[in-house]
């Protein structure tokens, strides 16, 4: 009995132990994206979080929700307003970098279907360093 019991609190530390540690790699927090219509475009908006001691770089990004994803900048000069794609986007290390309205942002070109308010879409992205990130899309017309 002593024996099952000292197990059932080594796992139950592990356990706390596992639940208290930092997320060690990066993130995305704040995901939404805008409706659209099939064949269309959209855009769409998150944080990335780089809580790690090392520095990376947003390289690609992919969703079966559009043809192509292509990382947008949005710059103003003499009063003109443009976009400009971005080969890819350097995240420092311990830092959060914004996509937002009138800033970097993706944009989603020649929609598969139509992306409805209310519903979600999933969006890859591809790490330099940390590999793969699947993230799932609030489709709203604001990020409130």
């Amino acid at each position: 009995m002593k024996k099952y019991t000292s197990i059932l609190i080594l796992l139950f530390s592990l356990l706390m132990l596992a639940s208290c540690s930092q997320n060690k790699t990066i993130f995305l927090e704040s995901a939404w994206i805008r409706p659209g219509i099939k064949g269309n475009t959209t855009a769409g908006y998150f944080v990335v979080v780089n809580p790690t001691n090392q520095s990376d770089k947003l390289v690609s990004i992919s969703g079966i929700a559009s043809k192509r994803i292509e990382i947008h900048m949005t710059t103003m000069e003499n009063d003109v307003m443009s976009m400009h794609e971005q080969d890819f986007i350097e995240i420092p290390e311990k830092s959060k970098v914004e996509f937002k309205p009138q800033g970097l942002h993706i944009m989603l070109l020649d929609l598969t279907d139509d992306i409805i308010e209310g519903g979600q879409v999933e969006i890859t992205f591809q790490f330099e360093k940390a590999g793969l990130i699947t993230q799932t899309f609030d489709i709203k017309t604001s990020d409130k």
